[in-house]
């Protein structure tokens, strides 16, 4: 449903979506192609939705990333689709990954999954982080497992939080798929890495008389810039 002034820009409600009129009625006479693409691409967010946020909600604000990661993701995954010709699955590392480093590498990030204690730190939570960087790291968990409905199928009519997921998704790592030592890969303690600490690492190759060596440290943009106490970074991947 449209409205000519919605300040949500659109909703998600279950089986009733709302939306600004400019991101759902879409004329081909005024519209230019770029528009006609944002249009599609929240059509898709809040159509993923009834599945990410309505039929499986997250139970507690520090994983609204569960639901608007998961449809920003959508929104791509989606309208590549519908019509290959637009490469959104492309157009996502220049558009939501590109934003995802960005804020990432600022000293005021925060990490995918943060304590929410009141109920004015809710809206800090609806930001690039959550959004972007969720995306992101939906994005790389399904290139290396592959695609599954088993989240959905497990927490249908409920509520989860991001330890639920990372269960249901060990549920379908292959045999073969090994982390770097080895060992079976683990979800959790891959994922924990991306979701639970800020940041992502810059890698650093160097030549020694001994050999080659490598470094890795959270990447700022602003190296001088202080990081909050709150969100201390463990600065391992």
């Amino acid at each position: 449903m449209a409205f000519p002034d919605f300040a949500a820009g659109a909703m998600e409600n279950w089986g009733l979506v709302t939306y600004r009129e400019r991101v759902l009625l879409f004329n081909e006479k005024l519209y230019t192609p770029l528009q006609k693409q944002y249009v599609a691409t929240v059509v898709a967010h809040e159509l993923a939705h009834q599945w990410f946020g309505n039929l499986v909600t997250m139970k507690w604000w520090n994983d609204l990333w569960l639901n608007e990661g998961f449809a920003t993701l959508m929104e791509y995954a989606g309208v590549d689709a519908i019509d290959p010709n637009y490469k959104m699955e492309d157009y996502f590392l220049l558009d939501a990954l590109d934003n995802a480093l960005a804020r990432d590498a600022m000293a005021t990030s925060h990490p995918l999954s943060f304590p929410i204690l009141k109920a004015e730190d809710v809206s800090e939570a609806f930001d690039q982080i959550s959004y972007d960087k969720g995306a992101s790291v939906m994005r790389m968990l399904r290139t290396v497992l592959g695609e599954t409905n088993i989240y959905l199928t497990k927490h249908a009519y409920s509520n989860a939080e991001h330890t639920d997921l990372w269960k249901a998704l060990t549920e379908v790592v292959p045999d073969n798929l090994t982390s770097w030592n080895g060992d079976k890969f683990d979800v959790d303690d891959f994922a924990k890495k991306w979701t639970e600490q800020m940041g992502f690492p810059v890698i650093t190759v160097s030549t020694t008389s001994k050999g080659v060596q490598l470094t890795q440290k959270r990447f700022k943009m602003d190296e001088n810039a202080v990081e909050s106490s709150r969100f201390k970074n463990a600065k391992f991947w």
